[in-house]
């Protein structure tokens, strides 16, 4: 009861208020209007003149208040100011001369012609913005209903891309052990190789859940990326430091250009996606484990480009290459490849920029994407 009471006292004020500033505006435009009335009545003449500055200010009253009350109440005033200051007798009404009651009667109607008219066009305009107001907001309302789809498509991607991937390494760590333990018979050389499966696949697995939590933390609602001026080539030498202490024999050559580039990001997923990528690329390079990074800036952008000589990437992959679980369905398929790629674009296209892959004219595969330079 109380709640209703104050919401009532709150909108009783609010009208108030819009009553004052509109009359306030009345008053304000109507005293100015006769005060320049006076400056071309001394100078002119015409009393046309006069009539055109009481019409201006009554359209200009129209369109700034909100009633149509004070519209017309410029208009009666308009009537009376012009019959008292500009008209003989000044100073005094009269409105038994000959021609006068005429005269001011027609004045009187096309003021309020003029006020009702420019109300009407200032309400048709009112409704035109309301109504594309509400068609802004159906369109959002439309495209958030379109976001939240995609993020249920992703999530259910995600889930069948878990399901897939999961289930290999999984079923592999528990065939191993199963062997250790139940098996009598098995030599230290035996039991070493289903260890190093074990660990192997538990890496993996561990890879995995990382990937997991970036795909999450990117995905998150209303989550905001911490940007900051990071030099280029700090980034890729971490990335590609960390996969060098992980993969020891790998070869990764680094082409940088020698003038300092910095670009606004979040470090540690830039760092991610390099890792994620040159992996990925270490992969799939069968005997021959170099793996190319390359950097270069171009019209305000700075490029990434990680490449090797591995078989390639089949077309039939390309299309839903990025797309979190499409990907793991072709036969090119490495364990968790769609979860790290999809995390990969994820990433790229929450900074702004886009991210590529291609197959090399002299074999194996390019993946490219770039970031802006400036925001």
């Amino acid at each position: 009861m109380q709640k209703e009471h104050f919401h009532k006292n709150e909108e009783t004020h609010r009208k108030l208020r819009e009553i004052l500033k509109d009359s306030s505006i009345m008053l304000m435009v109507m005293i100015w209007a006769t005060i320049f009335a006076f400056m071309v009545d001394k100078a002119s003449i015409n009393n046309g003149n006069i009539f055109s500055i009481y019409m201006l200010a009554i359209i200009f009253i129209a369109f700034r208040t909100e009633k149509y009350i004070f519209s017309v109440m410029s208009s009666i005033i308009t009537v009376l100011l012009i019959n008292y200051f500009f008209t003989a007798p000044y100073s005094a009404f009269d409105f038994t001369l000959k021609g006068y009651p005429i005269s001011f009667l027609t004045l009187f109607i096309i003021a309020i012609l003029a006020s009702v008219i420019t109300a009407k066009f200032k309400k048709q305009v009112n409704l035109t913005l309301e109504s594309q107001r509400k068609e802004k907001e159906a369109l959002e309302e439309k495209q958030e209903v379109i976001v939240e789809s995609e993020k249920e498509k992703m999530r259910g991607n995600l889930l069948r891309a878990i399901s897939h991937d999961l289930r290999t390494p999984l079923t592999a760590i528990l065939g191993s052990a199963s062997v250790i333990r139940d098996s009598e018979n098995i030599s230290e050389e035996t039991i070493k190789e289903l260890a190093d499966g074990i660990y192997n696949d538990s890496n993996w697995l561990i890879r995995m859940v990382e990937n997991l939590l970036y795909v999450t933390r990117i995905s998150g609602e209303g989550k905001k990326l911490k940007k900051a001026e990071e030099v280029v080539e700090e980034i890729v030498g971490e990335a590609v430091g960390r996969v060098k202490h992980k993969y020891p024999e790998a070869d990764i050559k680094i082409k940088i250009p020698d003038e300092l580039l910095i670009v606004p990001m979040d470090s540690m997923l830039i760092e991610q996606v390099l890792i994620n990528l040159i992996e990925n690329s270490l992969k799939y390079a069968e005997d021959n484990s170099r793996v190319w990074v390359d950097v270069w800036e171009n019209d305000g952008k700075v490029y990434f480009k990680v490449s090797d000589r591995g078989k390639g990437i089949p077309e039939s992959m390309m299309k839903n290459l990025f797309n979190m679980g499409k990907a793991n369905q072709d036969t090119r398929n490495s364990r968790g490849m769609g979860i790290g790629l999809c995390l990969c674009k994820s990433i790229i296209n929450s900074h702004g920029g886009n991210i590529e892959a291609e197959n090399n004219e002299y074999g194996g595969a390019s993946f490219t994407f770039w970031l802006n330079i400036e925001e």
